[in-house]
């Protein structure tokens, strides 16, 4: 008898099918771990980093690679000229620092080019550990691997696991989804060794960034519901229990200045990690009878709520964590918040961020047509929310009014757009939701999977996050991306239980025809699109291969293309083939190749956060200014100061020190000639030496007012477009006109540059001009110029500079702010240094000789 061949012999192996069976997945997951890399690698290209708070981190990590792993006693370059001692979050500055001389002695490279590949391959790891989380979540390998692949392509994770983006949320993305893979084994397996791996993951995740107060907030809410009614206390003991306890402790020792009792973040998560030890006490020691248990802990709540509601009237601390509770139950904002990734969204700014728009260019012809909608992450997590509220209690008695309810609740939330934020609205929506869950989980069986209420909340709060913060995107990007992977693997596999059937012949020309039509798109795009472009020619090629194979091969064999070809071909009728499954297929090759190129479209739009003006400014701060020569601007481009000018800040991102954005913003917008007064603040408390103005400054006139008032009055710039929108002769002159929404602004000129008369201010509604008013000012390099006198005036100034033009109102006219931006400083002791067009810096003098 002829001997097999070693081919033969290992298809035949019953260990390599076992193998097989069980890691099927990895090979898929190695290609989306690969495109994981390469959508989020394009911004290496550049020379500068693509975030401003990247630079502290590139710098401190920089420091501590240079100086054996240790940290400078005093940070002098912030809070000038105090130091800061905090370092509040290290382990963005130590795991970088480490892992690059591991990977400088296998490929030697700069630091500063590593700072670019790092957070890729945290990002990296992190798609890694997703599908493991979601396995272990939902039990499904498939749904595991297309939860990976879009949490892989979806810019709202994109953007923080991107290349250069040497930060927190890049280095703790691992651990925040390993800590929450391991929380899961422990909830269903009941050991305690998953919950302490959970906890050590959980303590990495704390000292890295603090977001893990989001999940210690949702992971309460969820231990909370199921202890309402008596549920799986023995389950939470084992993994929620020692993942807050041990993960708390974890944070005091390596972060200790990031944690306060007096916050909700870490009270909560105490609060009801006692519920769960004394409920689990009673029933383990068998304290009380069984039929008595579930009133323990609503019993323990309302007592609970009398002593707080008691407590705050004797205690300043229990007062302070009330109100902390409450600001956090209503949504109360921030006041001294002003830079653009602070700033709410709307369900608008994550469809974009969860959409295909970035895909348009894959068919330039049918941008506008909203087509690429039904490939979309957003849209697929809405059927993913749906059928996971179902699967919370999935009798149909329970489970389909449960989930019906809880998209009701979904809609209104979604429902909130750009600037029409309602909390009412919002709470209505989240009370909608919660009843609905605890309705499910107050019916819910032995047959129930309750922890599918924990992704339900994180996607709740996610999106509901980001209309407070704009930043959070980033995570309610991934549970979006996770719960479309879901509804898609539930589809396909319903799909695959249909019995709708057509002859082999027919459908296999049909495979192969439009394995045709993919190989032929592969070809147009291959020059401009790589990545889809492969994604077509490979499914086209799998397409062609199966259509062939099914149309002249109908007897099975032992071959690989005959298990290909089995994926479509039932085995007990070997000539038919299931229909339903060429539509599911037509659509998985686009919503890869969509997918993929979204991607990749949005890590090809990444780029630098320093345009050449700054760096102009920052090389004559580096190079022309004395070593320790402090700058004092508005707070949020100061790590830039730090890093690229190597010069120290007042102020920064990280609002450490003893200089609040409070004491700034008073004085900004002090009036110019108390100047004097208030030279102590910029002598003797913050040594300053010189001033920076930039063009971005004027927009952010707002939020500066409102943090120096407390938020009790808002003042600001009105901008207008250089670029004329009309121009009439009037009354022997030429009127030149420029706009700005809805006011207008008249200039009247000899026909040149020259102001013959007094500017006109005017307010228009739907086209008509319903009032005017002079303006008698004009605020210039020389200062303020009165042009006119003119009764019933509005008010304040004219400004023409090489920023723009600007009417100044009467509150802002006079402000120290407006002396140093639009007037050169006119008449302040101080003197220009530099001036690019668009950055201007001061040097301060004194009464006596300058600071140094």
């Amino acid at each position: 008898m002829d001997q097999d061949s070693p081919l033969e012999q290992l298809e035949h192996n019953p260990r390599v099918h076992r193998m097989l069976r069980r890691s099927w997945f990895l090979i898929p997951l190695l290609l989306i771990v690969l495109l994981a890399f390469f959508v989020r690698i394009p911004p290496a290209q550049y020379t500068d980093l693509p975030d401003i708070d990247t630079y502290y981190f590139l710098r401190l990590s920089e420091y501590t690679t240079l100086h054996n792993g240790q940290l400078p006693e005093i940070d002098t370059f912030r809070n000038w000229p105090y130091g800061d001692q905090q370092f509040d979050f290290r382990l963005p500055i130590y795991l970088p620092s480490y892992l690059y001389l591991f990977v400088n002695a296998v490929l030697p490279m700069t630091y500063f080019r590593f700072a670019f590949i790092y957070p890729v391959l945290m990002g990296v790891a992190a798609i890694f550990v997703v599908f493991f989380f979601v396995r272990w979540l939902f039990k499904d390998d498939l749904a595991a691997l297309i939860a990976a692949f879009f949490t892989a392509t979806v810019p709202a994770f994109i953007t923080r696991t991107s290349a250069g983006i040497i930060e927190k949320e890049a280095t703790t993305a691992p651990f925040m989804f390993a800590s929450l893979a391991f929380f899961v084994l422990a909830y269903r397996s009941k050991k305690l060794v998953y919950g302490i791996a959970a906890a050590i993951m959980t303590g990495f995740f704390a000292s890295g960034w603090g977001g893990i107060v989001f999940f210690y907030l949702l992971l309460s809410l969820f231990a909370l519901a199921l202890l309402i009614f008596d549920k799986d206390e023995d389950r939470l003991m084992r993994s929620f229990v020692p993942m807050v306890v041990i993960g708390l402790i974890l944070q005091i020792i390596f972060t200790p200045f990031t944690i306060s009792l007096a916050s909700p973040n870490t009270t909560v998560p105490i609060l009801v990690s006692s519920l769960i030890i004394i409920l689990w006490g009673i029933k383990r020691f068998s304290i009380l009878p069984p039929e008595k248990t579930k009133f323990v802990v609503p019993g323990l709540l309302v007592l609970g709520i009398l002593a707080l509601s008691l407590g705050q009237l004797v205690s300043n601390d229990i007062a302070s964590l009330v109100s902390n509770i409450w600001k956090l139950a209503t949504f109360e904002g921030t006041i001294t918040t002003t830079v653009a990734e602070s700033i709410g969204g709307d369900w608008n700014a994550l469809t974009i961020q969860t959409g295909s728009v970035y895909a348009t260019p894959l068919f330039p012809f049918l941008e506008g047509w909203n087509l690429f909608n039904i490939f979309a992450v957003w849209l697929l997590f809405i059927g993913g929310f749906a059928l996971t509220f179902y699967r919370l209690a999935p009798k149909k008695s329970v489970g389909i009014p449960g989930f019906v309810v809880g998209i009701l609740g979904l809609g209104i939330i979604t429902s909130q757009t750009v600037g029409t934020v309602r909390p009412e609205q919002i709470l209505a929506g989240l009370a909608i939701i919660a009843a609905a869950m605890l309705y499910c989980i107050f019916r819910s069986g032995k047959e129930a999977d309750r922890l599918m209420l924990f992704p339900l909340l994180w996607a709740v709060f996610g999106i509901v996050g980001t209309y407070f913060g704009i930043r959070l995107i980033y995570l309610a990007g991934p549970i979006m991306a996770i719960l479309a992977g879901v509804f898609l693997a539930a589809v396909i596999r319903r799909a695959a239980t249909l019995s709708t059937f057509k002859n082999i012949e027919w459908t296999a020309t049909l495979f192969a025809g439009i394995g045709v039509l993919l190989i032929i798109s592969s070809v147009y795009l291959w020059t401009t699109l790589l990545v889809p472009a492969l994604s077509l020619l490979a499914s086209g090629i799998i397409l062609v291969i199966i259509g062939l194979y099914n149309r002249f091969h109908i007897e099975p064999t032992q071959h690989f293309f005959s298990r290909l070809r089995a994926f479509f071909l039932r085995k007990h009728q070997p000539r038919k083939i299931d229909i339903i499954m060429i539509p599911l297929v037509i659509y998985l090759v686009f919503a890869v190749s969509i997918n993929s190129t979204v991607g990749l479209g949005f890590g090809n739009a990444l780029g630098p956060s320093i345009n050449p003006t700054f760096n102009d400014a920052f090389t004559f701060l580096r190079e022309e200014t004395q070593q320790n020569s402090s700058v004092l601007s508005w707070w949020d481009f100061g790590y830039w100061f730090q890093t690229v000018a190597r010069r120290p800040s007042i102020a920064d991102g990280g609002g450490a020190g003893d200089t609040s954005r409070k004491d700034l913003a008073l004085w900004f917008t002090a009036p110019v000639d108390e100047w004097g007064e208030r030279e102590t603040f910029l002598k003797e408390k913050l040594h300053v030496d010189y001033i920076l103005m930039d063009p971005t400054l004027p927009a952010k006139y707002g939020a500066i007012t409102k943090i120096s008032t407390d938020g009790k009055a808002i003042s600001g710039f009105i901008q207008f477009n250089p670029q004329p929108t009309n121009t009439f002769v009037q009354d022997n002159k030429t009127i030149v006109e420029f706009s700005a929404g809805q006011f207008l602004l008249w200039i009247p000129t000899d026909g040149g540059a020259q102001i013959v008369d007094t500017p006109l201010l005017l307010q228009q509604q739907n086209g008509q001009v319903i009032g005017s008013a002079p303006i008698n000012d004009l605020c210039s390099n020389q200062g303020i110029t009165i042009i006119s006198d003119e009764q019933s005036s509005a008010g304040g100034c004219v400004s023409f500079s090489s920023i723009g033009i600007y009417y100044l109102p009467p509150e802002t006219e006079h402000t120290i702010f407006s002396r140093l931006m639009f007037m050169d400083a006119a008449d302040l002791p101080v003197t220009k240094v530099f001036d690019n067009q668009a950055i201007k810096i001061y040097q301060v003098h004194y009464d006596e000789e300058e600071t140094t």
